[in-house]
């Protein structure tokens, strides 16, 4: 009797049976004791004889193991049909593909045909999507683990997008040996997310006296993905406006909804008449708020329209490339802030800049830039190279071609959002050289403004940093910090 079998009877004898043991012939090998209501038919071996009689307890533990398993089977195919998934089993070393009947379904296959060649189901995808396919197998299979990876099927009258998980199993010499795994149609899903985005976004750009903007947005060249990027131009008092470009993490519909919510809590701190590190910064405590485990990136610039004073403030993401009247082009240094989300007490720093007039802004998403065959440091400089050549009287021309540069030379990023904005100045601007404002002494935050562009026309028109008062003419209103303003007019002495 091997120790499998003589392990009933041990249990038996530690639970109080008689020191002289169980009588021979009482218990069967393998068996539990007849009335001890401990041992059950769990300790039995699993192979029984198959010509043990009917009132065996092997046979009938069996049994019920394979009732058992076949319930599992069925449940498991009724909820993968329910959600539109297949599974598929990949032997190796014959390369022979099975599948069921969803997948079957799926790939558009004829009836009846539930194995073959993986090649088979490679002819039915995408061309430009196979190489992505193999590569996500090949590395899968070389350390023996998971992968995952989505792609296209042709159907009449579009495309259905699908998703594979799979996981390399190893055979006996530790090898890969086969290849089990799901499939799953996404469609659905990535349509939802598409629409979700597209009225999250701006229908249309607002017009703003003295700026013109130009957007575009596009989903990776292989549609499967969406994310959280968006823009956004706000027109502001005081003849101000915000910029914003941003990128909430992940690609799914949970990403895009976040995007939503974000979107519309900056757009309302900025209308509220924060300065712009204090928009930034509440977004962030508002996303940090929302609890969903998801941070994001974010510049947000806020331009006058009046002076060509611009406030930048970077929360994690790139900040403008600015082209210069005269076709000159560059990254302004710009100083950055943790991403929203992270940290919501976290200050987020803000660098000023001056625009000449003609000025052109290009704010954008990492997949303007970068690709996972393309580096940043050269995607960025291609970048600055073709909107110092860019047709800059033409925005809309202009948006065009940076979106297609973009597709072309990164080989097609996940996601892609950029916003232009041209400052075209007052024509007189220069010459007239005088600043008129009228605030309400209650309003903090057009005071704050009114400060902030009196100080940059100073500058601009040759002005110590610390005017005094014979520089300016004023009526209740000094250019000093301390000042409480009403109504100021302030223009170089002759």
């Amino acid at each position: 009797m091997d120790g499998q079998s003589q392990l009933p009877q041990q249990r038996y004898r530690e639970r109080g049976a008689p020191a002289g043991g169980i009588p021979a012939g009482s218990v069967r090998a393998g068996a539990a004791p007849p009335d001890d209501p401990h041992v059950t038919p769990d300790d039995a071996p699993p192979d029984a004889p198959p010509d043990a009689p009917p009132d065996d307890p092997h046979a009938a533990h069996a049994r019920a193991a394979a009732d058992d398993a076949a319930s599992r089977a069925a449940r498991l195919e009724l909820a993968l049909a329910a959600t539109g998934t297949g599974s598929f089993d990949w032997d190796l070393a014959d390369d022979r593909l099975v599948w069921d009947d969803q997948i079957r379904r799926l790939f558009d296959l004829p009836a009846g045909v539930l194995a073959a060649s993986p090649d088979l189901l490679r002819a039915r995808l995408l061309p430009e999507d196979l190489s992505r396919v193999d590569a996500a197998v090949r590395a899968a299979v070389d350390a023996c683990g998971p992968y995952r990876v989505q792609f296209r099927v042709p159907r009449p009258g579009g495309e259905r997008r699908v998703s594979a998980h799979g996981r390399v199993l190893p055979g006996a010499d530790g090898r890969a040996a086969r290849i089990v795994g799901i499939v799953r149609d996404i469609t659905a899903e990535q349509d939802l997310a598409s629409w979700l985005q597209r009225i999250m976004l701006p229908h249309r750009m607002p017009r703003v006296p003295g700026v013109t903007v130009a957007a575009r947005y596009a989903t990776g060249t292989h549609g499967l993905e969406i994310g959280g990027d968006w823009y956004d131009v706000i027109p502001l008092p005081g003849a101000h406006v915000g910029l914003v470009i941003g990128d909430v993490q992940g690609h799914n519909v949970h990403a895009a909804a976040v995007m939503g919510q974000l979107r519309a809590a900056l757009r309302a701190y900025a209308a509220e008449g924060h300065d712009p590190a204090a928009v930034v910064s509440r977004a962030s405590r508002f996303l940090a708020d929302l609890d969903t485990g998801l941070f994001a990136t974010c510049t947000y610039l806020e331009l006058d329209t009046l002076t060509g004073a611009a406030e930048i403030v970077r929360a994690g993401h790139l900040g403008p490339l600015v082209r210069g009247p005269r076709g000159d082009s560059a990254w302004p240094a710009a100083e950055g802030g943790l991403p929203l989300g992270i940290d919501p007490e976290h200050a987020h720093p803000v660098t000023r800049l001056e625009l000449e007039p003609g000025s052109v802004l290009l704010l954008c998403t990492d997949g303007a830039v970068g690709s996972r065959t393309l580096d940043l440091d050269s995607g960025a400089r291609g970048l600055r190279e073709h909107l110092a050549a860019g047709p800059v009287d033409d925005l809309e021309a202009l948006a065009d071609s940076t979106a297609d540069l973009a597709r072309e030379q990164h080989g097609g990023p996940d996601d892609l959002a950029l916003l232009l904005a041209r400052w075209d100045a007052p024509a007189d601007h220069v010459l007239r050289r005088r600043l008129r404002r009228a605030v309400d002494p209650a309003d903090l935050a057009a005071v704050g403004r009114a400060r902030r562009q009196l100080r940059t026309a100073l500058r601009r028109w040759g002005f110590p940093n610390s005017p005094t008062r014979p520089s300016c003419w004023s009526r209740n209103w000094s250019p000093t910090p301390w000042c409480t303003p009403t109504t100021a007019r302030c223009s170089p002495r002759p």
